[in-house]
């Protein structure tokens, strides 16, 4: 072994060593492996109380311990948390993840940064899914956790902060992290489709190729796809079709094909006008996998990007973050509170001119319910129609 890469992995150690770790007390070597890990993707602005948001995230999604990469870890104990090494913490930050991702795949990982750039975050995911396809048949499940504080509150936290323990951020760059967020909160709260493959070519890169590998259909009708280094591929009802060669067979297992002539896309009309020649996919296009016993699946080139989405309203300091939503198996589900405001802002939509900002905290939700008066509504109505009912009945005994 060279002197160069006993360097470098002792120098891995000592940036692992400065990382947290969920839950407090547990370490690097304590840390368990299995194959359905749990990859937790933290979204929130600077002061938001993420590393309380976290543990309870945690402990809904039932994670028994976690290693949590945070470059501030690094910041604040390596540099003493100066803003002119911010650089240089971002290139130790990226070579740690990447470490973790490839040669300890089956941990789980909080990955908390502000989560601005959905960009970054798909590319974190993708990571993280390709490297565990690598080292094994290990599949994360990938979980988003919001944290959700109005940007006066975190500008004040953030300011708190710099007094208490001498981390400091510019307002100027608080503000423009929690504006950037607030443009993509709907993107992330929605789990909105992204393109599983960016080209043909790249389909067929990850389709094909000895060994083939199985297809699935699941019992609750999920189209599981495996790729050669990205991880499964979850396709859901709806999005795929399955042409069988011989329709006396039944089978819901298919194989890959060991050639990449077999794969094939094509272009749905969209309003950009794109040729079948074109070979740039996006969310709408269809692929089409001919396997080798003649059958035929083609499935949406679409994906949703986390399994399970939780957002906390973190607003009170000293209270417990509240759940106010989550999202599962394709599915928003909302607290009662929550159904409530959303049915009194779809009556009073002129009046909330951002829905997201109205979930944003407790006292914002009571006010647009107050304003709302959806439930009077309904109750008048009910009492209208048990009028209508009671004179028909009497109309009816009259002509008796």
């Amino acid at each position: 072994m060279s002197s160069t890469s006993r360097i470098t992995r002792q120098s891995m150690q000592n940036t692992i060593e400065l990382m947290d770790f969920y839950p407090k007390g547990a370490t690097f070597d304590t840390l368990t492996r299995s194959d359905r890990p749990k990859l937790i993707i933290m979204v929130g602005g600077p002061a938001s109380g993420k590393s309380v948001v976290r543990q309870n995230c945690a402990e809904n999604c039932n994670v028994d311990n976690a290693i949590i990469l945070n470059p501030d870890s690094i910041m604040e104990k390596k540099f003493n948390s100066v803003l002119s090494e911010r650089e240089a913490v971002n290139e130790e930050f990226k070579s740690l993840y990447t470490y973790i991702f490839k040669h300890k795949s089956g941990i789980n990982i909080i990955y908390d940064r502000t989560g601005a750039y959905p960009n970054h975050t798909e590319f974190i995911v993708d990571l993280v899914h390709s490297a565990a396809a690598e080292a094994a048949s290990i599949q994360y499940e990938t979980i988003l956790c919001i944290a959700i504080v109005p940007v006066d509150i975190g500008l004040q936290r953030a300011i708190t902060r710099e007094q208490e323990i001498g981390r400091s951020v510019p307002p100027n760059i608080i503000l423009r992290i929690y504006e950037t967020i607030d443009n993509v909160i709907e993107e992330y709260e929605t789990n909105a489709s992204i393109r599983v493959f960016r080209t043909l070519t790249m389909a067929k890169k990850q389709l094909s190729g000895s060994p083939s590998r199985v297809i699935t259909v699941e019992d609750n009708g999920i189209l599981v796809i495996p790729t050669k280094n990205k991880g499964d591929i979850y396709i859901e009802p709806g999005n795929y079709k399955i042409e069988l060669s011989d329709r006396k067979r039944h089978t819901t297992t298919f194989f890959t094909p060991s050639s990449s002539t077999k794969i094939t896309g094509k272009m749905i009309e969209t309003d950009n006008k794109s040729s079948s020649s074109d070979y740039e996919l996006n969310t709408d296009s269809i692929i089409h996998i001919h396997t080798d016993h003649k059958d035929r699946i083609s499935f949406r080139n679409s994906r949703r990007l986390f399994d399970k989405i939780l957002a906390f309203d973190n607003t009170v300091d000293g209270q417990d973050p509240e759940l106010i939503y989550y999202y599962n198996d394709g599915h928003v589900v909302m607290d009662k509170e929550l159904n409530k405001l959303a049915a009194a802002y779809r009556d009073n939509s002129s009046t909330i001119s951002n829905r997201f900002a109205v979930l944003g905290t407790r006292q914002a939700r009571h006010d647009a319910l107050r304003r709302g008066g959806k439930p009077k509504k309904r109750k008048t109505r009910k009492k209208n129609k048990r009028k209508r009912q009671k004179k028909t009945r009497r109309y009816k005994q009259k002509t008796k």
